[in-house]
């Protein structure tokens, strides 16, 4: 498979970000909110502009590390795009934030990959009349070589979402995929 050279900058811009990011470098601990948050102007255009049914995941590898980062809209996820008001429209989002704060449940590496999920950090954000699960979580694993594939349940929990844009970019190029209930497996080897 070829790339433009517009496809290279991307994925190279999108690795270098993802790498920076503090849940890569983070402290190994685990962090879940439900809470709303100030948005940078990008951020803000970024869940503005989220098609419902549609998540976006971007995957980077560094070594034995590869950094997750998966943006959903909440109606996808809870039913609703805003802050929740009601006791069960909070226990929807406290237990949404719970299952995405197990990122090894809904995406699961190949077990030869000997992966562990690290620097998980699960929250909602809200802006406006928009809202969005983001999730971000470290795959450190003892044998990267194996890490050819990763299979999810996403689309058995959260039956709203229709299919997730993967980007990836990886020791064996980068790779860009559609998953859906139908078709809920990623090849990163190529």
């Amino acid at each position: 498979m070829s790339y433009s050279l517009t496809q290279f900058a991307a994925a190279f811009a999108l690795g270098s970000a993802l790498f920076a990011a503090p849940a890569f470098a983070g402290d190994g601990h685990n962090h879940s909110h439900d809470h709303d948050h100030n948005h940078s102007k990008e951020a803000s255009r970024q869940m503005e502009a989220h098609v419902h049914g549609v998540s976006t995941l971007k995957v980077a590898q560094d070594g034995n590390k590869f950094a997750f980062e998966l943006e959903s809209p909440a109606d996808d996820i809870v039913g609703f795009e805003r802050q929740p008001k009601t006791d069960a429209e909070k226990a929807a989002v406290q237990k949404a934030v719970a299952m995405m704060g197990k990122p090894t449940d809904l995406f699961t590496p190949p077990a030869a990959a000997a992966c562990k999920a690290m620097d998980v950090d699960a929250e909602l954000h809200v802006h406006g009349d928009h809202a969005g699960f983001e999730v971000k979580w470290v795959y450190q694993c003892g044998n990267a070589s194996a890490m050819t594939s990763m299979t999810t349940s996403f689309f058995k929990q959260f039956p709203k979402a229709e299919e997730i844009d993967v980007e990836a970019v990886l020791a064996s190029g980068a790779v860009a995929v559609e998953l859906t209930a139908n078709s809920p497996t990623v090849t990163f080897s190529q």
